[in-house]
């Protein structure tokens, strides 16, 4: 079987409500190789709340996705242990956010810390899509459609679940692919906070334009220039849609 070679990019900028309110960003990211590709790869957003209770939000998911990475240096060498995945997460999220809180109490707590979290990940036959809280996930196949792997969660308005959550790891939701055993394999990878999904009129429109960066992405070397146009894009988005933190990666194999 093809050894495949994935390719990464990403992009965050702050949102329209941030600036004026002289706020920072509080996604996080991490896209892995980047442009060199490699055969394995991760890419992760991470969406801080915000707000006064959550007021670290932005340091919250800065271990996010660090926590995340150092979780799947061993996840993929026995992906067997997928139903412990979520608990050692969370756990190692946590111990980072104690940590900070031992150097810089602050009267909320772990909460002061709550984000969100999706990725998607893969290494040699296997890739894994996982998702805590709000944000969006979608996976691209070789006849050009587009799907979610998980299904929305039954939250009301701006609700959602975060690791902040002492019972956090139980709403992880994890879905892992076996190439070996696929009928469809994923060739394309797409994962952003939700400032972007909601600046869009519905989720049809929403859709279209991740199916055009699975276009543009396969399309070689405009992979590159599709990265060095994504802030300005991002910006539009913040500024004339949610007014919210915009961050996106996306994944593209060959």
């Amino acid at each position: 079987m093809k050894e495949l070679l994935w390719k990464t990019a990403g992009g965050s900028v702050l949102g329209a409500s941030h600036r004026r309110r002289n706020l920072p960003n509080q996604d996080a990211w991490l896209a892995e190789p980047g442009l060199d590709a490699g055969s394995s790869f991760l890419i992760a957003v991470a969406d801080g709340h915000g707000g006064p209770r959550h007021h670290r939000s932005d340091v919250g998911s800065q271990l996010a996705v660090r926590a995340l990475k150092e979780t799947l240096a061993w996840f993929f060498d026995d992906p067997e242990s997928l139903p412990e995945l979520a608990e050692d997460l969370h756990a190692l999220w946590l111990q980072s956010v104690l940590a900070d809180l031992e150097q810089r109490p602050c009267e909320e707590g772990v909460v002061a810390y709550g984000s969100t979290l999706v990725a998607v990940a893969g290494s040699g036959n296997h890739l894994l899509a996982l998702q805590l809280g709000d944000g969006d996930l979608l996976l691209g196949f070789a006849d050009g459609t587009i799907e979610r792997p998980f299904e929305e969660d039954d939250l009301v308005g701006e609700e959602t679940y975060s690791l902040c959550m002492d019972n956090a790891a139980r709403f992880v939701k994890r879905r892992l692919f076996n190439r070996e055993q696929a009928a469809r394999w994923p060739d394309f990878a797409f994962v952003s906070t939700d400032g972007v999904s909601k600046s869009f009129v519905d989720g049809e429109a929403f859709v279209s334009v991740v199916a055009n960066y699975r276009d543009l992405s396969a399309e070689g070397n405009s992979l590159k220039s599709t990265v060095e146009a994504l802030p300005g894009w991002l910006r539009e988005v913040t500024d004339n849609g949610s007014g919210d933190d915009a961050t996106l990666c996306i994944a593209t194999c060959g």
